[in-house]
């Protein structure tokens, strides 16, 4: 898992990087907006003088709170993006490993996923052709130690990395699209916390 301590740390320091030119450019544009509005306030105060002072002081303070509000807008959708953006990454460089470290990574998601009884892991194409020669013997000690035993279909189930595993008309889908869209929201979270 040291591995993915690093990957994760690599994403993150392009994430920081990215997200500091994002916010950047949307304190660029709330300065220009701010600035325009005050031109305009300006002009409205040179033609309309005393009484419209008062009314320019009240459009200047609701264009400056929208443009703050506008300029907070962009900065939350430019940190969704970045970190939407980190987490996919994230899941590339995991279905992306190579063959020793991602079958590593399926063995310990197997250990967390596996319950007891008779089941079948079913992977996809891509999956089926690269598996370990020792894999099967692998997965079957994993079950035996949680009371299940395992085998693996020889046939494709159609899904692009990790597994589905199937006890009778049960399937647990442990696949990375599925994992990741299950710790979504927590994944998010953990992102945006380490980012600012």
């Amino acid at each position: 898992m040291a591995g993915i301590d690093n990957i994760t740390k690599e994403i993150l320091q392009d994430a920081r990087a990215k997200a500091d030119g994002i916010l950047s450019e949307a304190r660029q544009k709330a300065d220009e907006i701010r600035d325009a509005s005050e031109k305009e306030a300006a002009a409205i105060q040179e033609q309309a003088g005393a009484r419209a002072a008062a009314e320019t002081e009240k459009t200047r303070s609701r264009t400056d709170s929208a443009a703050q509000m506008r300029a907070r807008e962009e900065k939350l959708l430019a940190r969704q993006e970045i970190i939407d953006g980190v987490l996919q990454k994230a899941y590339d460089r995991l279905d992306g490993q190579d063959v020793k470290d991602y079958f590593a990574m399926i063995e310990k998601l197997l250990a967390a996923c596996v319950t007891p009884g008779t089941g079948v892991i079913w992977f996809g194409a891509r999956d089926l052709k690269r598996l370990p020669a020792d894999f099967a013997t692998r997965a079957a000690a994993i079950g035996r130690e949680k009371g299940a035993e395992l085998t693996i279909s020889p046939a494709a189930e159609n899904i692009d990395n990790g597994f589905i595993l199937k006890y009778g008309g049960i399937e647990e889908n442990c696949t990375l699209a599925a994992l990741f869209a299950q710790k979504k929201d927590a994944l998010r979270d953990q992102v945006n916390r380490i980012l600012w």
